[in-house]
């Protein structure tokens, strides 16, 4: 918590229904903004003074499409839906903030450094040799692989929606092709 150090900046958060939860890395640079663009009943729902429960409450009120076209920032975050069981993890347009993840033992696991994800019992970590000529010969290992056999780096301007089933879907939202300034 940077914004609200109270108790109430607290993470995970959840909106007032306890639908959905959120955790997020980041900063978003036009929360007030956001904030005051969102319906009086939304507004009224708010406990913190965080970027955290603007996303969260935008997510809701606008859908995540609605929500992701609207954030100005860097940011990495999840938000599990309650209703469908459904877990999103959702990266920057930029990719300012990184978001590993992995799937393992019928369960995701995320996290916005790798060794997080290498501390899980059980887990052995393999060299990607395909990252590791990359990195050698580009200087860059690119998204969606990583260093390590099984662990991936979601890729900028993009969210990985995971079903109940242990489905994915990636989505790119945001293209740089397609940027156009605000005027």
């Amino acid at each position: 918590s940077i914004i609200d150090l109270s108790p109430l900046g607290r993470q995970p958060m959840h909106n007032a229904d306890g639908r959905l939860a959120i955790v997020f890395n980041g900063e978003i640079f036009n929360y007030r903004e956001l904030r005051a663009e969102l319906p009086e009943t939304t507004r009224s729902q708010f406990h913190s003074q965080t970027d955290t429960e603007v996303i969260l409450n935008g997510v809701w009120e606008w859908g995540l499409d609605g929500c992701l076209q609207r954030l100005r920032g860097m940011y990495a975050f999840a938000i599990f839906d309650r209703r469908d069981c459904s877990m999103t993890l959702v990266r920057d347009p930029l990719g300012v903030k990184p978001l590993y993840y992995m799937h393992q033992r019928d369960a995701l696991f995320f996290a916005s450094e790798i060794k997080a994800l290498l501390a899980f019992a059980g887990i052995k970590p393999a060299i990607n040799n395909q990252s590791l000529y990359d990195y050698l010969t580009f200087a860059n290992a690119p998204a969606p692989d990583t260093f390590f056999e099984g662990i991936s780096k979601l890729e900028a301007g993009t969210y990985l929606r995971v079903d109940h089933h242990g489905q994915t879907h990636q989505q790119r939202y945001w293209d740089a092709t397609a940027f156009k300034p605000d005027s």
